[in-house]
């Protein structure tokens, strides 16, 4: 799973948490890509996220602001699940546990 990041570290929690606490499915990685945030605390948190050296949870920090298309093809080629899944920071997972089985 892709979460597109750029300075809106609530939603981005959010996005991640409901994910963690929605998927079922054993075999997953959460990519997320920072699109050259500019804040603090989204920089800090996305550290601090770095710092955990999760083998699920990982980071990939773009030097510049690009399209979501480019986002997009920069998430492609490094993530390494089976299945490839984008989200906007946005996103939550609302659904009962084991939306993605």
């Amino acid at each position: 799973m892709v979460v597109i990041v750029q300075d809106q570290m609530a939603a981005a929690q959010r996005c991640v948490m409901s994910l963690l606490e929605h998927t079922r499915y054993p075999h997953y990685e959460i990519l997320l890509i920072d699109n050259a945030s500019e804040q603090d605390a989204t920089r800090e948190w996305l550290q601090s996220v770095e710092g955990m050296g999760s083998e699920r949870l990982k980071v990939l920090r773009t030097p510049e602001r690009l399209t979501n298309s480019d986002l997009c093809n920069q998430a492609a080629l490094n993530a390494q699940g089976e299945y490839l899944l984008l989200l906007r920071a946005e996103g939550q997972c609302w659904t009962p546990a084991g939306w993605m089985l």
